[in-house]
């Protein structure tokens, strides 16, 4: 019979895991807050840039391209350089897309596109 008053060490890799899903979880909270806040916006966009539906339809368009092309290599990539490396990259890569989205709104359109592309 085990002794259930023993100290056992703590597992590295349980602390390593959970260090790694709460970092995960705060990433996609902030990619979810960043999704959110930019639909919420699009109307000032479109009135601040003067769109039409014309133009603002590839806009939109744009975010679901960048997600039909950059999907299906992803897992190739957290294979390649491990989901710690992978998920920092998303987020610099998001953040970058989300300042190149602020200065196209204040000064230039097609930068705004490139954020989106980005992000």
């Amino acid at each position: 019979m085990r002794d259930v008053n023993a100290v056992v060490a703590p597992d590295p890799w349980r602390r390593e895991t959970a260090a790694a899903v709460r970092s995960t979880h705060a990433v996609f909270a902030c990619l979810g807050l960043a999704g959110a806040t930019w639909a919420s916006r699009l109307p000032q966009i479109r009135a601040r840039m003067d769109l039409g539906p014309a133009s603002l339809g590839p806009l939109l368009l744009m975010m679901a391209v960048g997600g039909v092309v950059l999907v299906p290599p992803a897992g190739a990539v957290v294979t390649r350089v491990g989901p710690r490396r992978a998920v920092t990259a998303v987020a610099v890569l998001a953040g970058g897309g989300l300042g190149a989205v602020a200065l196209g709104y204040a000064l230039w359109a097609p930068l705004l596109v490139a954020g989106r592309r980005c992000r």
